[in-house]
């Protein structure tokens, strides 16, 4: 069983402007995905404003839900495939969704097992290292660059993804985000830590592996939403501000039902 995550970025709220037909439950468009068994938790991430890159290494994709999926498998199955059609933007909206399996996790050692999802996730996407380099790249990656950030005692965890094989293809490749490996830094605070960015980019690795030729690119979002699954009990528009302030204050409690 391989856990993994679903990625849904676009330039708007997707949850903005919901649309609700006579007789369909008023809940949102994360909550439907959460709401399949396949899938454990929904977080909505919205762009923070102080980014830690600069072009070529960043994009402008402002909003970013993830879904954990405890096994990937599930998301061959055809309740899972027709709910993927329901998030595909149009191009000047976002891109098309992605699964990633997670392929490496390191942890803090404050926050071992701990499912926290942090107030910043540092989001990148890329290409990879060049064939051949892999074991070499993910050594320096995890010894030398997240090493550099566990010195923080902010930092959580990094996770390392990876998109099925049967999944890339040459358009993703080119696409933006970039390439079919994903890395989330979780950090328990609003900003990464600038003397810990300026570490890991003094390491000996970063001008060898990521400032000579990989293309990846990243953009730092703020957790701003969390579902894990259908909502107790259907809203009015008004309510939904507050709904969404509830569960940000009750994250421990929506933790626990994971």
């Amino acid at each position: 069983m391989a856990p993994g995550t679903f990625c849904v970025w676009s330039y708007a709220d997707p949850d903005a402007g919901k649309q609700v037909a006579d007789g369909e439950d008023k809940w949102l468009f994360t909550d439907h995905i959460s709401s399949l068994p396949g899938v454990a938790q929904g977080v909505r991430l919205q762009v923070a404003g102080m980014q830690s890159t600069e072009p070529p290494y960043i994009h402008d994709i402002s909003y970013l839900t993830m879904y954990e999926i405890p096994d990937i498998s599930y998301t061959k199955e055809k309740e899972f495939k027709d709910m993927v059609e329901k998030c595909v933007f149009s191009e000047q909206d976002g891109v098309r969704p992605r699964v990633y399996e997670e392929v490496e996790r390191i942890e803090a050692e404050d926050f071992k097992g701990d499912p926290i999802v942090g107030e910043l996730v540092a989001v990148v996407t890329g290409e990879g290292p060049p064939p051949g380099t892999e074991d070499e790249f993910w050594r320096f990656h995890r010894d030398e660059f997240v090493a550099a950030f566990t010195e923080a005692p902010e930092f959580i965890r990094a996770q390392v993804f990876r998109m099925p094989e049967s999944d890339v293809n040459p358009e993703v490749k080119k696409a933006c985000p970039t390439g079919p490996v994903l890395v989330l830094y979780h950090w328990d605070c609003p900003e990464i830590p600038w003397s810990e960015v300026v570490a890991a980019a003094q390491t000996k690795g970063y001008y060898k592996y990521l400032e000579s030729g990989i293309k990846w690119q990243m953009l730092n979002y703020h957790s701003t939403r969390f579902t894990t699954g259908r909502p107790a009990r259907d809203f009015d528009d008004d309510d939904e501000e507050d709904l969404d302030d509830d569960e940000e204050e009750d994250d421990d409690d929506d933790y626990d039902e994971v």
